[in-house]
């Protein structure tokens, strides 16, 4: 079943991005956005972003920031600062998604960067 506990709690590797990212104190979901985007483009995924501008032309409130797909898997990620709060409509698709068996869904948090860049990397 899809979970965000599929993305591993401890990292194992640490990136010089990731690092200089901690590094910086205050993050923004726009730094997150381009880390996670830059990694998963090398490690092989296909990367899907909904941005800020596009908000005007998006039908459903809520979705999550990145749709990330390298077969088998598939992960939706909604990407928060360590302050940002879940809108009820951003639950409501980490809910739904969460019911789906082929898929991971995460909220990814400043603090969750190595951690999703170790899941990310693996083959």
């Amino acid at each position: 079943r899809g979970r965000a506990s599929a993305i591993p709690a401890s990292p194992s590797r640490f990136t010089p991005n990731s690092r200089n990212l901690a590094k910086r104190g205050t993050v923004t979901e726009a730094d997150l956005q381009t880390l996670v985007e830059d990694v998963a483009r090398t490690a092989g995924w296909l990367c899907y972003s909904v941005r800020r501008a596009d908000l005007g032309r998006v039908t459903d409130r809520g979705f999550p920031d990145l749709v990330l797909v390298k077969p088998p898997r598939v992960a939706f990620i909604e990407l928060k600062t360590d302050a940002g709060r879940i809108r009820p409509e951003q639950q409501t698709w980490l809910d739904e998604l969460e019911l789906c068996d082929t898929v991971t869904s995460a909220v990814v948090r400043p603090k969750h960067v190595d951690a999703l860049l170790d899941y990310l990397m693996r083959p």
